[in-house]
């Protein structure tokens, strides 16, 4: 996936997925994952492999959560499908709602705290006795795409790992914890977005140390009830989750 450098916000923004060395693929599945208080999903098209369609993602849930589950089968089970380097097999398009300055991966990945758990599995036709072999995340070259918001960032300048939190409970109706792990000394930025990116609060904790850290979140934050957004920023580490306020 691309890299999409000086994005305005309001704007529109399009990153196709192309792969290389797609030979005898019989299936695949994985996650597609952003930060949805940076970027609003639009939609997914421009389909390059037979079958394939904007059913075979959640497009429903992706709206507001902040991940899309890709889910296809290949019409043959042997000989599998092949199509040539540099296809775009589908392509994202979202809206930037960040601020300036903010920014979000959008990362192939796999989930396994929402139904149905999606692991990040390729099924691939193997030469010469044609058996089927599973390629998990890690045995698999990704180039994540990336969206930087009213700057510019190179290639080699970004990683980006997801800070270990929770928020319990939720949904929740009168108090929630986040509960979060630091892997170094870091200043701290908790925000509060509604789904269309607004942020309605902003708390800012410096030089938090290593380690385990449990903050209450205060419910006279939320205008209403509803569906919200809570971005944990620690240096380049950045988490989101989906939260209900009932």
């Amino acid at each position: 996936m691309p890299f999409v450098n000086d994005a305005a916000p309001g704007s529109n923004k399009s990153l196709a997925v192309r792969v290389t060395n797609f030979d005898s693929i019989v299936s695949m599945q994985f996650v597609l994952r952003w930060n949805p208080a940076v970027l609003k999903f639009l939609t997914v098209d421009q389909f390059g492999l037979p079958t394939l369609g904007s059913g075979n993602f959640n497009t429903l849930r992706a709206l507001d959560s902040g991940y899309v589950r890709l889910v296809w089968e290949g019409p043959n089970s042997f000989p599998g499908t092949s199509v040539p380097d540099e296809t775009t097999i589908f392509r994202m398009r979202y809206n930037v709602i960040g601020q300036d300055t903010s920014s979000s991966q959008v990362k192939f990945t796999e989930i396994d705290y929402s139904f149905p758990t999606t692991e990040f599995e390729i099924l691939k036709v193997i030469s010469p006795d044609s058996t089927i072999q599973a390629f998990n995340e890690t045995q698999c070259d990704l180039d994540h795409g990336f969206v930087a918001v009213g700057y510019t960032v190179a290639t080699d300048e970004v990683e980006i790992r997801e800070i270990e939190m929770q928020v319990t409970p939720n949904p929740f109706s009168e108090k929630a914890q986040l509960a979060f792990t630091l892997e170094q000394t870091s200043d701290i930025e908790i925000l509060i977005s509604d789904l269309a990116g607004r942020v309605l609060h902003k708390m800012q904790m410096p030089r938090l140390p290593a380690g385990n850290h449990i903050t209450d979140i205060d419910t006279a934050t939320f205008p209403m009830k509803g569906a919200y957004f809570l971005t944990l920023s620690a240096g380049q580490q950045t988490s989101v989750r989906l939260i209900s306020f009932l």
